[in-house]
């Protein structure tokens, strides 16, 4: 992190959290609606289509190829608490060059299936990042951000008129875990609708216990240079289905890596998830089967 920038953010610090009473007011609704989480949604089902892109290019602002890119389409159930099952249909890949081949497999889930809690991680198991950051919405989130009410927009739906309005979001505290970027909110029920974001803090990528840490030096130039190389943004949309429930509608999750030491190098990393027929509180429990075993395999065989 820059000097100006850690020097704004101790700055903006130093001032009220909210820029007046409205945001105050609005960011308090959109906190009790953030913990309650419409518990009237008991289950979803719907069709999941991630694309992921890899590109290459030398420099930031230089002509960006592709590499390859993969298409995968699955099954998703969701049931409260956070019970998950996703059976995969199918997964197709193509690359540019007769050498690379583009093929990821998803063992854990690769999106964002309800509501984030008072801490956002893209990949929780995985420990990406390796600290998660502070929700806006958490309790006591106010002591790491700034709010602001900047703009607001009708979304007209058949039937249904949506006014949403754009809170920004700054971090305050450079030293920890944070987001920078904007929360979309329902005016008529404080629903998080859009929350688009960048992650950013010195712990982001790099944990430690604290200064008096053996390896302290070691520590920041670590912090140093995965903030040098890695920029991670993440745009999460969701939809109104039956003119009620805020469900997933799209996300996007993009990694910027910038390897200066060669040539300038940059590959940014795009995954794009679509959701589509939704069907909500359909009453059907998740059913965990375990699949049997290759069969066509005799011990003794190679």
């Amino acid at each position: 992190m820059s000097a100006g920038l850690a020097l704004l953010l101790v700055l903006q610090a130093q001032t009220p959290p909210y820029s007046d009473t409205a945001t105050a007011a609005l960011i308090a609704r959109a906190r009790a609606r953030h913990h309650q989480q419409d518990a009237a949604v008991r289950d979803y089902r719907a069709t999941l289509r991630t694309r992921l892109d890899v590109s290459v290019g030398r420099g930031r602002f230089s002509r960006i190829l592709p590499v390859g890119m993969q298409e995968q389409e699955a099954e998703l159930h969701w049931q409260a608490p956070n019970d998950l099952r996703i059976v995969a249909l199918g997964r197709r890949s193509r690359s540019a060059y007769p050498n690379i081949e583009v093929g990821v497999s998803w063992t854990r889930p690769w999106f964002v299936a309800r509501f984030l809690g008072d801490s956002i991680r893209l990949l929780g198991r995985h420990g990406f990042p390796r600290r998660a950051a502070i929700h806006p919405l958490a309790p006591g989130a106010e002591n790491f951000y700034r709010y602001a009410i900047t703009d607001s927009m009708e979304l007209a739906l058949p039937g249904h008129t949506v006014r949403a309005i754009r809170v920004q979001v700054t971090p305050t505290r450079p030293e920890e875990s944070l987001i920078a970027g904007d929360l979309w909110l329902d005016r008529e029920t404080a629903e998080t609708v859009r929350l688009a974001f960048v992650f950013v803090g010195q712990r982001l990528w790099v944990d430690s216990a604290g200064p008096a840490e053996p390896n302290a030096a070691r520590t920041r130039r670590a912090r140093a240079l995965a903030a040098r190389i890695l920029r991670v943004s993440a745009d999460l949309e969701y939809g109104l289905y039956e003119q009620r429930y805020w469900l997933p509608y799209h996300q996007a999750v993009t990694l910027d890596v910038e390897m200066p030491w060669l040539k300038n190098l940059v590959v940014p990393v795009r995954f794009i998830t679509t959701f589509r027929g939704v069907r909500v509180n359909q009453g059907a429990p998740i059913g965990f089967v375990t699949s049997p075993g290759d069969t066509t395999r005799v011990r003794g065989c190679a």
